[in-house]
């Protein structure tokens, strides 16, 4: 805790207010504001109060102000240590975060109040930076009987840190870094203190940078680690100082690491200068003292082409193998042992090690491979040179374990730079794909044409696929000449053997069948759905598919084909018996010839004279 000691002050002036002396409230207390001498938590500083009364407080009457939560409050103060305009107060006394001051003459109705501690005493700011703190005060008369309020001042005030921001643990990334160029810029601080919408972040360019005298909201984006995007509500220019505040939408938490990206449609351009260490500042309404981001280049012409990059396979939360491809410029040749970085964008998992023969640079196993997982970074120690203007591949071998981002979309990007050139240059973009279930196996109880059948279909989900037990449901899309019934029991559809509990959603013109699974399955988990009944095959001889999809992977994927026969006859059928006496028990051979194969649990249907006697 900061120790200053500073004098404690209120000061309370009054108007006075002609008319006969009551203790009814004629106008509530109003116009509160709170000052403070330093405004840095956890430090003892001088605080003064004022408002205007409604009401006259009489000689002897109370004022009570209480103090937000964390405000730290002595426990005993002498009636010296507090002034009401200027006047020594009778006494005060403290209960909690409340301070009652007894006052020492008549405060009119309608005066100007101010209330200042003095002597000795002191408050002590909350130890959390925070901003919209309030004061609430109430006054009563000297038996103790409410006057007016409490009422709550309307102007809060700020608590703010003593520390500065943290650097952003991801150098700022520009997508051209050629002198006087327009770029897109993207920094990541660490603001240790969280803020609520309407708190603003203030973001400081280096001297050169040219910022325009406006900028619209949607140039801007912020977006917390593991936390939903956002445009700030309003955007300020300050052209003088380029200082540029982002006056936020929605709240954010604090000690994670927060992306900022102006857009290059911000219209800032680069300083007009090369060099390698400029820096930009950030500060917040809580942490006004601005913390610089690591070092930036700004390079005359010689920059890498942006890389081209081709992750295979590109679907999602999958181990992919990634190359790039680029070149470098006009001054950037390097030699062995140099050494080339690239940061894959946000939701890319990056191993904590990567081995050397996962990883090569024009066709050679790379020299060395370091990794900053948490920064999605990995440094390549190069094992040849390079010309300038020559052409680069790097290529990260799936056994490298670079795992694509869990979320599909179209504009990936990621960062490349190298020992002789490094200014951070953004790729162009790359897509990564949504999941699909895997091919739909499909076997039928019997292949003989409009037969009620029981249908199994086996396929496995993808890298994003997982379902949820109860929740989560599977689509299956009959041919069109499939027969669906209305009245399915859920009970008799199973997934991986166990009995749906959920009705289905059964659409009967179409033949669209979605169940809710009652077991979970792991992304690329197997899964085997079976219709007891229900499903009547095509009445037509023919090959047929189906698709299946899934809530999780929507994309319907055709199964393999399976085969309706046409429908079975016979011939030349005849009967022979071990034992041909009347009431004998005998054994009956039937012969016959069919027009077509059967299948497995296909049935073959023989009905004999009523009056033989056939066993159960």
């Amino acid at each position: 805790m900061k120790n200053h000691h500073k004098n404690l002050w209120f000061c309370l002036l009054f108007v006075a207010f002609s008319g006969v002396f009551t203790y009814a409230a004629y106008a509530d207390i109003t116009g509160i504001t709170v000052t403070l001498e330093d405004n840095t938590a956890d430090t003892n500083t001088k605080y003064t109060v004022e408002f205007t009364t409604g009401a006259q407080v009489p000689k002897n009457g109370r004022i009570r102000i209480t103090f937000p939560a964390g405000t730290g409050i002595p426990g005993t103060w002498s009636a010296a240590a507090v002034h009401v305009n200027g006047v020594g107060a009778s006494t005060v006394t403290t209960s909690d975060s409340t301070v009652i001051i007894k006052v020492n003459e008549n405060i009119p109705a309608g005066t100007i109040t101010t209330i200042v501690g003095v002597e000795t005493d002191s408050l002590t700011n909350p130890t959390t930076p925070s901003s919209g703190n309030t004061v609430t005060i109430e006054t009563r008369t000297q038996g103790n009987k409410n006057i007016e309020g409490p009422t709550t001042s309307t102007k809060p005030y700020t608590i703010i840190s003593g520390t500065a921001i943290t650097g952003g643990y991801d150098a700022c990334a520009l997508s051209d870094s050629t002198v006087s160029a327009v770029s897109s810029y993207r920094l990541i601080p660490i603001l240790d203190d969280a803020l609520s919408a309407g708190d603003s972040i203030h973001v400081s360019f280096p001297s050169g940078t040219s910022i325009p005298p406006t900028m619209s909201t949607s140039d801007v984006t912020i977006k917390p680690a593991g936390g939903s995007e956002q445009n700030p509500s309003a955007v300020a220019v300050d052209q003088g100082n380029r200082r540029i505040s982002l006056k936020l939408s929605s709240g954010i938490s604090g000690s994670v690491a927060d992306t900022i990206t102006f857009s290059s449609s911000a219209h800032i351009g680069n300083p007009s200068t090369s060099g390698s260490s400029y820096q930009i500042g950030v500060s917040t309404t809580l942490q006004p003292t601005a913390g610089a981001s690591r070092n930036y280049s700004i390079e005359n012409s010689s920059t890498l082409t942006k890389a081209n990059v081709t992750p295979n396979p590109s679907t999602l939360n999958t181990v992919a193998e990634y190359t790039l491809a680029f070149s470098t410029g006009n001054s950037g040749a390097f030699g062995p042992d140099s050494t080339i970085t690239i940061v894959f964008p946000e939701n890319t998992t990056v191993p904590t090690t990567i081995d050397i023969q996962n990883v090569t640079v024009g066709g050679a196993d790379a020299k060395a491979v370091t990794t900053t997982p948490a920064a999605r970074q990995v440094a390549i120690t190069t094992p040849g040179a390079i010309g300038d203007n020559g052409s680069v591949t790097v290529i990260f071998k799936a056994a490298a374990g670079i795992k694509n981002p869990t979320t599909a979309g179209s504009s990936y990007t990621l960062t490349v730079h190298t020992t002789a050139e490094p200014a951070d240059v953004a790729s162009n973009a790359y897509e990564i794909t949504a999941s699909t279930v895997t091919t739909p196996h499909v076997t039928l109880s019997s292949s003989q044409p409009s037969t009620e059948n029981v249908y199994t279909l086996s396929f496995n989900t993808g890298a994003g696929g997982a379902l949820s037990a109860g929740s989560s449901t599977i689509t299956v899309d009959f041919d069109d000449s499939t027969g669906v019934s209305s009245t399915i029991p859920a009970s008799s559809i199973t997934v991986k053997g166990t009995a749906c509990s959920v009705s289905p959603s059964i659409n009967t013109t179409t033949g669209v069948i979605t169940i809710t699974t009652p077991v979970a399955v792991s992304d690329n988990g197997s899964v085997e759905v079976v219709f007891n009944e229900g499903i009547t095959n095509p009445s037509a001889h023919g090959d047929y598919t189906l698709t299946a999809r899934t809530s999780e992977e929507a994309t319907g994927v055709t199964s393999n084909s399976y085969t309706i026969t046409t429908a079975t006859s016979v011939s030349g059928v005849a009967v022979s018996a071990d034992d041909i006496l009347a009431g004998a028990t005998a054994y009956y051979t039937v012969d016959f010839t069919s027009n077509s194969s059967f299948s497995d649990k296909d049935k073959i249907y023989i009905t004999f004279p009523s009056s033989f006697s056939v066993p159960d």
